[in-house]
């Protein structure tokens, strides 16, 4: 497998050659088309200067000689060499074709006359000045022409007329050699750029590729449940960020680990102390202990079904925390949950002289699982009923975020230690039942999208607050 060290480092530098080979090619793309339209730019002025310049020279003389076009391009080729921006190998000449485009005579110095009259017949030149890219012997030119004027031609087609032209071309081949100057000079400075890039990126895998392998040697210690040992890394970065976050999940592994096995110390605890009752009765009745064999029967029963009770209760919890599936969503009516839950306990209230008093809002519907609902509801209120004196009160409100529920009785109310183990397992009050009830209600309430939180009022009594979120 290959290593993210080596991943990094690959990338990097597939990654920076690609980049520069691309916008070196792009650079070497756009600077040779610079090249040739300055240069056009500047063979255009150029031709424009010679031909105010030598206009009435050429015309004067074509007019009364056109086997003088010679010596103007001697003048012509001395002046465009004074006037050559790059210092490339521009040349010029004189055209003449008559009105039909026939070629009737040109002028350019002696060595490109061969190659010029291949391409004068086919060019279409106009009144206005014209552009040309021609190709000769693996050679490129750029050319344009510019009309001086028309002349008649004094020879046996006395009397016709013809259209002369200044002719202007340039050699690319000098644009290429620049061209290749420049490529030599990048790739001169690609490789520089390789001898930096490497152990730059060597550097960078190493920066990143070091506090990953630390965190993974991080998470493996979590196999072997060692959760004290802790990592830190001061990258700056989401990695650092991620070492935190390992931390964090490292502290609420151990937690979990410490509740879990006070999870079954206590729930061996609890189921230890009815089974000891049972079994102890049961020998008694054995071995003839008791003369009322059935009030020490009625007693194992009793503990029978505490135990039957707290089995039931250990395995719903567990059920609720890890079983998705038991959760039957759908919409309902928050007033309808809370009137329900409260006739299920209504007559624990009126044997025990207690009033329920809901004051509850508009009704408001939300999805959630009704009958769980219900139960969290029903857990609350039969804990209230165990402590208050006369009177419990339900009341619901609307904030933008979510429905409050708070439910309030008028009792003593919980001490600093209970209100900081109410919803612990196993963690029973003065005139606790299983020690389960709160902590069924805390995840019943949690899973829904909803939180519960519980306090003092300010009569002494206990108040449980329900905040059921709207979106859930």
């Amino acid at each position: 497998m290959k290593s993210i060290r080596a991943k990094i480092i690959t990338s990097y530098i597939m990654i920076t050659i690609f980049s520069i080979i691309v916008a070196g090619g792009v650079f070497n793309t756009a600077f040779k088309s610079y090249l040739e339209r300055i240069s056009l730019k500047n063979l255009e002025q150029d031709l424009i200067t010679l031909t105010n310049l030598y206009r009435a020279d050429i015309v004067e003389r074509l007019k009364n000689d056109p086997e003088l076009l010679n010596t103007p391009l001697e003048i012509l080729t001395h002046e465009l060499r004074k006037i050559n921006r790059f210092g490339m190998e521009s040349a010029g000449g004189v055209v003449i074709k008559d009105l039909k485009g026939k070629l009737r005579a040109y002028a350019f110095k002696k060595d490109d006359n061969v190659m010029i009259q291949k391409y004068l017949n086919d060019m279409k030149f106009s009144n206005e000045i014209e552009r040309f890219k021609i190709s000769h012997q693996n050679s490129t030119y750029l050319m344009i022409s510019r009309p001086i004027k028309s002349v008649s031609l004094k020879s046996n087609d006395s009397g016709n007329v013809a259209r002369v032209w200044l002719v202007m071309y340039l050699s690319i081949n000098e644009i290429n050699s620049v061209q290749k100057s420049i490529l030599v000079i990048f790739l001169f400075a690609f490789l520089i750029s390789i001898v930096i890039i490497i152990p730059y990126g060597i550097y960078s895998a190493n920066r990143i590729s070091k506090p990953v392998v630390r965190l993974n040697r991080r998470a493996s210690l979590f196999v072997e449940r060692d959760f004290d040992t802790k990592i830190k890394i001061t990258t700056g970065d989401e990695i650092e960020k991620l070492a935190n976050t390992m931390n964090h999940i490292a502290d609420e592994l151990k937690s979990y680990d410490i509740a879990q096995k006070k999870f079954i110390q206590n729930a061996s605890h609890e189921l230890k102390t009815p089974l000891m009752s049972i079994q102890g009765y049961a020998e008694g009745i054995k071995d003839g202990v008791f003369e009322d064999e059935n009030k020490a029967l009625d007693i194992i029963i009793s503990e029978s079904q505490r135990l039957k009770k707290l089995v039931e209760d250990i395995i719903y919890l567990s059920k609720l925390e890890t079983m998705e599936e038991i959760y039957r969503f759908e919409p309902c009516s928050i007033n309808d949950a809370l009137y329900e839950g409260i006739s299920r306990v209504e007559s624990l209230a009126y044997k025990n002289n207690i009033k329920i008093l809901p004051l509850l809002a508009k009704d408001t519907v939300l999805r959630l699982d009704k009958d769980k609902f219900i139960q969290a509801i029903i857990n609350i209120l039969g804990n209230c009923l165990r402590y208050a004196h006369s009177e419990i009160t339900v009341t619901s409100s609307k904030n933008e975020d979510c429905i409050k529920i708070v439910i309030i009785d008028d009792g003593e109310g919980f001490d600093e230690k209970e209100l900081n183990n109410v919803f612990k397992r196993f963690y029973k009050g003065k005139q606790g039942n299983t020690g389960l009830g709160m902590s069924i209600t805390k995840v019943i309430i949690e899973k829904l999208g909803g939180s519960i939180t519980v306090a003092n009022s300010d009569n002494g009594g206990a108040t449980f607050t329900i905040c059921m979120n709207y979106k859930n």
